[in-house]
Formats: structure tokens, C-alpha cells, sequence
């Protein structure tokens, strides 16, 4: 159970609160899980929502390697509900099994497509190390382009904060 009510009633909520409640339900269908929990504050939960819009609908990388990034993120960061939606969702944008093994076991990248062997490198560096080599992220920009690459580290950065909210609040994956 979160550590804060999770606010799903418009009607209830300050109508301040409106415009970014509106705005997550015109997005995602409906205000839940993370965001009903957001909308404790409603400023938060409205921005961090519109980055999301972006990263999750509108970045200009490819399906598989946005998904992998977004496993390997919460995989890192411990966040258990996004790990479970983009794990499945990785899988289904047809990253390999053998790459989503090596994302949750923490293992060796030897053998996966090449892609995914440097995406996965790069996150991690990025997020437990807090820096990239050189040659890692020249190869990323080669291969996704200068918004590509920005996108990429823009995606590692909203897993990242998405996971400090879930940790920091206590919220839980639903049965």
C-alpha cells in the first residue's frame, strides 16, 4: 500500500488539481497507480506526466531499444512496477529473451545483438556509475543520431525518477 492516498476522484480534488488531472486521463485513459498517487501534489504529477508523454509516446527512438532502455532503468533502479509493464513490453517489441535475461540476472552482454549489448553498457554505466565512456556513447550517437542519443539518456533519467517515486512512496505493482 502507498504511503499516500492515490487520488482517482476528480471531483474530490481541489479544482486547481484539474487541468493535470485532465491532462494524465487524456494521456493514459485514466489517473492510477503512480500518477493517483502524484496528484498529492497536483504540479508534480501534471510535469512529470508530460515528460513521460514524451518519452514514453513521442521519442524518436525505435520501439525494442526505447523498451529495453526502460527495463534496464527500472531493473537498476528497483522500481518493481515499471520493471514488470516494460519488461513484458520489451519482449513484445521483440527484444530477445536472452537480452532480458541478462537485464534481470545482471549478466554478460557477450553474444546479445549488438544493440542491445551497448545499450545495455551505456545504461548501466550511466546509472550506476553516473558517467559513460566515450567510445560507447559515440557508437549510441552514431546509430540513434544527436536526438536519439538525448532521448536515450532522457529515457534512463524519467525511469530513474519514476522509480524514486515508487521506492520513495511505497508504491506497489497490484496483484
Amino acid at each position: 500500500m502507498a504511503r499516500l492516498p492515490e487520488l482517482t476522484d476528480r471531483d474530490a480534488l481541489p479544482e486547481d488539481a484539474h487541468e493535470a488531472f485532465d491532462s494524465i486521463a487524456a494521456t493514459r485513459g485514466r489517473v492510477g497507480g503512480l500518477f493517483a498517487v502524484l496528484m498529492n501534489s497536483p504540479q508534480i504529477a501534471g510535469r512529470t506526466a508530460h515528460f513521460g508523454t514524451y518519452v514514453r509516446f513521442e521519442k524518436s527512438l525505435p520501439q525494442p531499444v526505447h523498451e529495453l532502455a526502460m527495463s534496464l532503468g527500472a531493473h537498476i533502479a528497483e522500481g518493481a512496477l515499471e520493471w514488470r509493464g516494460h519488461s513484458k513490453a520489451a519482449r513484445e517489441a521483440g527484444v530477445s529473451e536472452a537480452t532480458m535475461q541478462a537485464v534481470e540476472n545482471d549478466g554478460p552482454t557477450d553474444g546479445l545483438p549488438a544493440m542491445d549489448a551497448l545499450v545495455i553498457k551505456f545504461g548501466r554505466d550511466l546509472m550506476t556509475k553516473h558517467k559513460v565512456d566515450d567510445a560507447d556513447f559515440a557508437a549510441l550517437r552514431a546509430e540513434l543520431g544527436d536526438k536519439g542519443i538525448v532521448d536515450l539518456v532522457a529515457t534512463f533519467g524519467y525511469q530513474n525518477l519514476l522509480s524514486c517515486i515508487l521506492n520513495g512512496l511505497d508504491i506497489q505493482p497490484s496483484a
